[in-house]
């Protein structure tokens, strides 16, 4: 007898935790949300967007921000919206059970600007992906000039590099090699102000301190590129304090283990 009441006990403490747990799930779902706290990480201060704007743009969205229960928080969606936005490289949306939420998204960061043939102007970031203008921001980085033919809406690096045909016509993945190898090195990145593309399709810098452009020629692969700009570097280091800043008119890197100069016209 003692044992049959033990069970039934135990039975209907069973119950009674599960009713509890369905009556607090049920009562958490219900929860009313506080309006979310929009957290974004902008390197090196490029605030391509504020946290009105991402508001603004959930809404027109059609997602329901405030006063929201906690059931109706599909996160996943949100996150989804969120790193379709151009500026967003990153984000995570999370609840916490006291009725608060948190929308995090980190910015891109840009390496360049582009100016096309056609007129446009967009900005290209550290992982090779086109950003349009921004109204509230204008970021500082390598203005990119001359025969670009890329569109903003054209497809990205990733899927130019995979395309053949994508690759004989486009210069992006070039343009995207050096100016992310520039603005990864401390010294190239105060030195160099613009890129410019000739017709023959030459790379040729225009740097902060001296009068001359450097011909940098086209880009094959990275080692080209590192290959190049360390000949700079030991010219500028070795050459140029004796030579003076103002001699050359054009320095050119195209040759291989060897640096062609061009004396300034008196």
């Amino acid at each position: 007898m003692k044992a049959n009441l033990k069970y039934i006990g135990w039975g209907l403490f069973c119950i009674g935790v599960i009713i509890a747990m369905r009556f607090t799930k049920k009562s958490h779902e219900e929860r009313v949300m506080d309006f979310p706290e929009i957290v974004l990480e902008t390197p090196q201060d490029n605030v391509f967007l504020s946290s009105e704007d991402v508001k603004e743009r959930l809404v027109k969205k059609g997602i329901k921000i405030e006063s929201i229960q906690r059931k109706e928080l599909n996160t996943g969606f949100i996150e989804q919206v969120l790193v379709e936005m151009p500026e967003i490289e990153e984000a995570k949306v999370y609840a916490s059970l006291s009725g608060e939420w948190t929308i995090s998204g980190k910015i891109r960061r840009p390496v360049a600007r582009v100016f096309n043939t056609r007129g446009e102007s967009y900005y290209l970031d550290d992982k090779g992906k086109k950003m349009p203008l921004s109204p509230i921001y204008t970021a500082r980085v390598i203005p990119v000039t001359g025969k670009v033919r890329d569109k903003l809406y054209d497809p990205d690096i990733n899927e130019i590099i995979n395309n053949d045909s994508l690759k004989s016509i486009s210069l992006l993945p070039q343009i995207y090699a050096i100016t992310n190898y520039v603005c990864n090195d401390a010294f190239l990145h105060a030195q160099i102000t613009q890129i410019h593309i000739e017709e023959n399709g030459d790379f040729v810098l225009i740097p902060r301190v001296g009068m001359q452009q450097i011909v940098f020629g086209k880009i094959d692969d990275e080692a080209v590129i590192k290959e190049r700009f360390d000949k700079l570097k030991i010219f500028y280091r070795e050459a140029m304090p004796f030579a003076g800043w103002g001699k050359y008119e054009t320095i050119n890197l195209k040759f291989k283990k060897q640096i062609v100069c061009t004396k300034r016209s008196l």
